[in-house]
């Protein structure tokens, strides 16, 4: 059921629960000599080329109403929610194809790049020859041995001078 027959419903249910309101009364339909079509509750006026009855069902009873209210109040609710869902469905669903957009886009500018790096190696190997300089090898060179300084001589303190204390 989709919302446009969902609203017809509706607009069907409310009219018929505003024709349940009102009090029973007999109804005529008049048609004028130009087409035009008039309801009325009383006689139809001079001039008329068809004039047809039409009895009205009785008005409903309290209980009998607050069941339609509440059908129609149900109806309300579910259309809501209907429409509410599909409406989240079709943000989803755009969601989804903005991201697929924006991979596809990433994927083409990441092919783009790559191609024009491979062009720009391609034109330099071509433009520039490879030079190879040489590099003599490395001689290792053993550690020479740490030699330590000769401690300096201790003198003996003074004598016969007195200790500090």
């Amino acid at each position: 059921m989709d919302s446009l027959e969902l609203r017809s419903r509706m607009i069907v249910l409310a009219v018929a629960l505003g024709a349940m309101a009102a009090p029973a009364l007999a109804v005529n339909k008049c048609v004028g000599a130009d087409g035009s079509v008039t309801y009325t509750d009383g006689p139809c006026a001079g001039g008329t080329t068809q004039a047809k009855r039409i009895e009205t069902p009785p008005r409903l009873s309290y209980r009998e109403e607050m069941e339609a209210r509440r059908r129609s109040e149900r109806v309300v609710e579910d259309a809501r929610a209907l429409e509410a869902r599909q409406s989240a469905e079709r943000a989803a669903r755009e969601r989804r194809q903005e991201a697929e957009r924006a991979a596809e886009l990433a994927a083409q500018q990441r092919q783009a790049r790559q191609e024009s790096l491979r062009e720009e190696q391609e034109r330099w190997s071509v433009t520039q020859p490879v030079v190879r300089r040489y590099v003599p090898p490395i001689q290792v060179v053993p550690p020479r041995p740490i030699i330590k300084p000769p401690e300096p001589e201790r003198r003996e303190p003074m004598r016969g001078y007195p200790p500090f204390r």
